[in-house]
């Protein structure tokens, strides 16, 4: 699946293993609230989520094709860490 964007990665700050928000499309659907996580040097996307009735945490979104859910995970990382090697001033800017 080639029609995949990325549309605003929001950096946290804090403690804590999240480090970003992201916003994505793919094809027709937009999706919020996917978060780049990191913990003990290893980082991923995480779909949205929420938990459910036993405390457990479900994905609300779930990508079932393995190739568009690597290629989505390596544009967020990508964008990611472009944002975290940016200059202050070009976010700024740009109102992110």
């Amino acid at each position: 699946m080639n029609d995949i964007e990325i549309r605003r990665v929001t950096l946290f700050s804090g403690d804590g293993f999240g480090r970003a928000g992201v916003t994505f499309k793919m094809g027709p659907v937009l999706v919020r609230g996917a978060k780049v996580f990191e913990k003990d040097g290893n980082r991923w996307l995480s779909m949205p989520g929420r938990k459910n009735g036993d405390g457990e945490w479900i994905d609300t979104v779930f990508i079932e094709d393995r190739e568009a859910r690597d290629r989505l995970e390596h544009l967020a990382l990508r964008e990611y860490d472009r944002q975290m090697n940016a200059p202050p001033e070009e976010f700024a800017e740009a109102g992110r």
